[in-house]
């Protein structure tokens, strides 16, 4: 998280170096991003240069368009995954997470997909908020499950 603070603000000690390593990739060099990731810039951003969440998503999007990042798609992205309501650098991660438990919807094709695949692998092809949403199934009381599943919406 740290090189796209750095390419966005100037005052970042690293700003120049970032900046100019970013202009001088040729075309096909991919620059990755993730979800922690993402979720981390806009955490640092909220919390050091008090730039609300809601910007921060759109300062993020701009520079991911700009500066051709790609990103690892094993989960969603908090641009979209971060429910409207986290406002502070303090929600952004617990936001985040709550966002990947995954809908019902989720599980119910993973299910599917393993009871009708020639050779299941459902551990390897279930996308990692379904996993995530198995794992807080097994190790969460079932109200506060459903308190999570109606915080997401």
């Amino acid at each position: 998280m740290n090189a796209p603070v750095a390419a966005l603000w100037s005052a970042h000690v690293h700003h120049a170096s970032v900046h100019r390593w970013l202009e001088a990739r040729p075309e096909t060099d991919a620059v990755l991003s993730c979800g922690l990731t993402e979720a981390g810039f806009i955490r640092v951003i909220n919390a050091a240069y008090g730039v609300p969440v809601a910007d921060a998503k759109a300062v993020l999007a701009a520079f991911r368009e700009r500066a051709r990042l790609g990103y690892l798609a094993d989960t969603p992205s908090p641009l979209d995954a971060l429910p409207a309501r986290v406002r502070s650098h303090k929600q952004v991660m617990d936001g985040y997470l709550t966002g990947l438990a995954g809908a019902p919807d989720d599980i119910a094709r993973l299910v599917e997909r393993a009871l009708t695949a020639d050779n299941p692998t459902p551990r390897y092809s279930a996308p990692l908020h379904a996993k995530f949403f198995l794992f807080l199934k097994w190790l969460l009381p079932d109200r506060m499950l459903e308190f999570i599943v109606r915080l997401r919406k």
